[in-house]
């Protein structure tokens, strides 16, 4: 989520993000691993909600992103 919205808000490319998200993806304890992260993207609907709530829920999570970092 974090790296979709940089990328998506800020031009931030892909690679760049990489560093943040491992951080955030650590919020458990334990940063996630390579395969982990690869494995994720194989399998992203696994993080999306289904449709049709998904596009309300993708505006929600923006908002919050948005207002964590209001400037």
């Amino acid at each position: 989520m974090l790296g979709e919205w940089l990328q998506k808000r800020h031009g931030w490319t892909e690679k760049r993000t990489g560093q943040f998200t491992v951080v955030v993806g650590g919020h458990h304890g334990v940063p996630p691993e390579h395969g982990q992260i690869a494995a994720l993207h194989k399998h992203g609907y696994l993080l999306r909600t289904p449709r049709p709530s998904r596009a309300v829920w993708r505006r929600v999570q923006d908002e919050l992103l948005d207002a964590c970092t209001y400037e």
